[in-house]
């Protein structure tokens, strides 16, 4: 976010409006156009790039330069949290001889349902990248909680695990 922020400045140095506009959902949601965008800046700069965002999914404007990307930090983060979490469960069940598929079955109906959970047959393959990935991410949003003094403890638990070992039968 202080990045985003500082870049906005140089750009209204220069006479240039400014929106920072994470996006999240993937590529198969980049290809149908139903991307999650998340805009920060001014409400009229935002109006006038409205028609050209709406082409790639749903607005949700966040409010000032910097909280587009605060919402992308938290949406990472839970998303990286929940992956995590999703690979720990997934095999401690197969440890215990639990069928997968019905296992994932479960999880879409009950209250573990959640993106990663929906989307698993479509991050397994490339799920090392985005672990890595996923890495930076989490640090960049432990950062900017501790940069505001709130808690980072599950953020610093994750990014901890040695992720780069992940070989496929462990998802």
């Amino acid at each position: 976010p202080d990045y985003c922020q500082a870049l906005a400045a140089e750009a209204a140095g220069r006479g240039i409006d400014f929106l920072d506009c994470p996006v999240t959902g993937m590529r198969p949601r980049a290809f149908e156009g139903t991307l999650a965008l998340m805009p920060g800046g001014d409400s009229a700069v935002l109006e006038r790039c409205r028609e050209a965002l709406e082409a790639m999914g749903s607005i949700f404007h966040c409010g000032d330069i910097g909280m587009g990307m605060v919402a992308k930090l938290a949406v990472n983060g839970v998303g990286m949290g929940t992956a995590g979490l999703l690979i720990e469960a997934r095999a401690m069940a197969r440890a215990h001889g639990m069928d997968l598929d019905l296992l994932m079955e479960i999880m879409t109906q009950s209250t573990a349902n959640s993106f990663v959970v929906q989307n698993w047959e479509a991050l397994r393959p490339i799920l090392p990248h985005v672990m890595s990935v996923g890495v930076k991410d989490v640090g960049l949003c432990a950062a900017a909680a501790e940069s505001k003094n709130t808690g980072s403890t599950m953020f610093r638990a994750w990014q901890s695990v040695d992720w780069a070992s992940l070989k496929p039968e462990d998802t």
